[in-house]
Formats: structure tokens, sequence, C-alpha cells
């Protein structure tokens, strides 16, 4: 790859549909941090290696500062490698279930201000030689964001960029979301989910979103 090409491949989160339709209970941090990795993938590749990400490049592209990052990478290295995805859907009418970890290994040295993690081979269907069915967004406007409600919510509707518009019952939307148990009550999980999560992607991104409730 040329420079310009490596430049555009780090701005870039590419993601199977399946991916982003997957249950991931990520915190907010965790999301930019992958977030981040895969957005230095080529998605021409067909192995994963170790990659690197500063904790400094991390907190500039969030517009955050937190020093504390430094002595939280540690623990931030242990949940990464606890966390797994989660697929559901049907086939040939029966319910099916695949859970997969997120990462192969995760390291952090003291000092060194990086963390250097490789991707799970598990994960290769969803990161690797994409072409079709696949979404793209700015790594930018993702890292921004400060839910991971909104983060979750901004990847469903840039998969379904260009189309008229998406519809989910809100039992699968708390799935994708992971909030099947919390703000029970509609109300609260519009207040403070759906509406929190439109208002902020307006203001931030490069799209927004209008919903009915049927």
């Amino acid at each position: 790859m040329s420079d310009g090409e490596k430049s555009a491949t780090g701005q870039m989160i590419v993601k199977a549909n399946r991916l982003v339709q997957a249950k991931m209970p990520l915190s907010r941090m965790e999301h930019r941090i992958v977030g981040a990795f895969i957005s230095q993938l080529d998605k021409s590749d067909r192995e994963f290696g170790y990659q690197k990400l500063y904790i400094r490049d991390l907190m500039s592209r969030s517009h955050i500062s937190d020093q504390d990052l430094y002595s939280r990478a540690e623990s931030i290295c242990q949940s990464l490698l606890d966390k797994k995805l989660e697929i559901k859907r049907l086939e040939d009418g029966k319910r099916k279930y695949r859970g997969i970890n997120l990462m192969a290994a995760c390291e952090y040295l003291e000092g060194d201000g990086y963390i250097e993690a490789k991707f799970n081979d598990d994960m290769k269907p969803f990161l690797l030689q994409l072409k079709r069915q696949f979404t793209m967004y700015r790594l930018q406007n993702f890292m921004r964001l400060s839910s991971q409600h909104s983060m979750r919510v901004y990847e469903l509707i840039k998969m379904q960029e260009g189309l008229r518009h998406l519809c989910l019952s809100v039992e699968e939307l708390r799935e994708v979301l992971c909030c099947k148990h919390t703000y029970e009550r509609f109300s609260d999980f519009r207040r403070h989910v759906l509406e929190r999560a439109r208002t902020e992607i307006k203001d931030t991104c490069d799209t927004y979103y209008t919903y009915t409730v049927e």
C-alpha cells in the first residue's frame, strides 16, 4: 500500500454487517480501542497481525484528556481478552447462537505508552476479505461519541444509509445495544438511549436519523 492508502485506511472503520448487528458488550473506551484497531486493518489482508495503539493517539482522536488511561491500560487489556461478540440468527427455521472472543492477545508494558493486540482468527470473516454486505464509516466520528449506545446506533444507521428505513423491534434493539436489563420502562429507554443517541449523532457525525414508534 502507498502512504496515502495507509492514511486513508487508518481513518475508516470497515465491518461486516453481521458484526454491526452482533451483540458486543463493550464499554465506551473499549469500543474506541477496538474501533481504532479495526481502522488500522487492510480488509484485503488474509491474516491478522499484531497492532499497536498509542494511548496519546487514542486520547487525541477521542477528544479527551485522561492520564489515568496509562494506569488503567493493563486492566483494559484484561477486560478486552474476556470480551466476545454474540450472533443470533435463524438457520433452516432453527435458532442458532455463536459466540466469538474478540482478541487472541492483548499486551501492555508499563512505560511504552501503547497497547499491542491481535484479533482472534475467528474474527476474520467479519473484518478481512470483505467483498459485500459491509459497513464503512469514519473513525473520527465514531471516536467522538460519548456513549456506547450512540456508537452502536451510529453503526446501525450507517449500515442502512441510502435505504429508506431500518425497522427493528424494541427487543432486537435492546439486544444489540446491550441494554436488555436496563431502562426497563420504554419511556426511560427512549429518553436515555434513543433520544440521547439521536441528538449526539446529529451534532457530532455525518448523518442523522428520525424514528417513529409503532
